[in-house]
This record gives structure tokens, sequence and C-alpha cells, in this order.
């Protein structure tokens, strides 16, 4: 009996002590973004970086942009090839453009700009379609949260290059039950895709 009650002693100190170190550790997460000054952000981004990848990685991708699942994704990237191939005689390559993102202001905070842009593989190369791009963020503090209000993809009309953008803003809770989360004001991530043959 004595053991037993030991045990539930030893268990409950555990859970007492974990709980107290969860709500030390949200406090002091929280106490870092309270200084934060997300009324005016600045923003940054680089030239963005793009690669060829694979057709089961343009599934993968394409599934991730459009919230599908993989079988979809698949069926609408097969129907594309063949439309592409019976119309021209061409097949396509797929490219990943990945452009990054950051704020000044705040070093915790980086983004990213995503999207699947399809290439028919011509003598000449052309971007035939690009998906809607999607943002994400990562950051130390897990108070932070991002929503990206829209994106869009406008190819020039020689189609080998496109202009790559979205609008977003940050959403920060600092823990304090009477103040509401704070929210930046829009930021506008754009970037720039060319092809190059």
């Amino acid at each position: 009996m004595k053991t037993h009650r030991r045990l539930l002693l030893l268990i409950l100190l555990i859970i007492v002590g974990s709980l107290a170190f969860l709500a030390l550790s949200s406090k002091t997460g929280n106490a870092d973004t309270r200084g934060w000054n997300i009324s005016n952000l600045e923003m940054e981004n680089d030239s963005g970086f793009c690669e060829i990848i694979s057709f089961e990685d343009a599934v993968s991708l394409k599934t991730k942009l459009n919230s599908s699942d993989n079988e979809s994704a698949e069926k609408e990237l097969r129907d594309l090839e063949s439309e592409i191939f019976n119309s021209t005689g061409n097949s396509v390559n797929y490219y990943q453009f990945t452009g990054a993102f950051t704020f000044p202001e705040i070093k915790e905070i980086k983004g990213e700009l995503t999207t699947l842009i399809v290439v028919v593989d011509h003598q000449t190369p052309y971007i035939h379609e690009i998906d809607s791009p999607i943002t994400e963020i990562s950051c130390t503090q897990s108070n932070v949260r991002w929503t990206q209000m829209s994106s869009s993809s406008n190819i020039d009309t020689n189609q080998t290059s496109a202009r790559l953008a979205a609008t977003g803003y940050l959403n920060v809770s600092d823990g304090d039950a009477s103040a509401p989360d704070r929210l930046s004001n829009t930021v506008y991530p754009v970037f720039t895709f060319l092809l190059e043959n």
C-alpha cells in the first residue's frame, strides 16, 4: 500500500512540475514578443531559388499548394502532359520556385513563398502555367501566426518570366487574456521568376 501511495505521489509531482515548466516556458516566450512593434513592419525578400523537380515531387508540391490529395494532383498533371503533347508534340518540365522573405525588425521570423511552374520543353522553352503561390513562416515563438490573404502569378506576354506575389499579415498573441491579439500591417512578398534557356 505504501509503495502504491509513493508511486501516486511521484506521478503527481511529475505532472505538477511539468505543468509549471510549460507555464513558465509559455510566459517567457510571450514576453519575448511583447516588445515587438508589428504595426508598421518592413519586409525584405531575396531573388528566389528555382530548380527542376521530378514528376513525383511535382505531384507532392501540387498536393500541398492546392490542399488536395495525391491522386487528384497526379491525374491533373498527367492530363496536362497529355494535352500539351497532343497539341505541341512536346513534353514538360516542372520547376519549384522558392523565395525567402524576412522582417529586419524581427529576426526570429522567416517566411517563404513557394509555387509550381510548368514549362513546355520546346526548342525555345516557355511557361505554360503556374499554380497560385503559398506563403508560410517559421518563428522561434509559438504564439506567432501568419495569415495569407491572397496570392497571384502573372506570366508575361512572351511566357519567359512571371511575377509571383502574395499578401498577408502576422498575428501575435502575447498571452494576456485581457488584451486582443495584435495584427501587423499587410505585407506583400513579391518575386520574379525568369526562365533561362
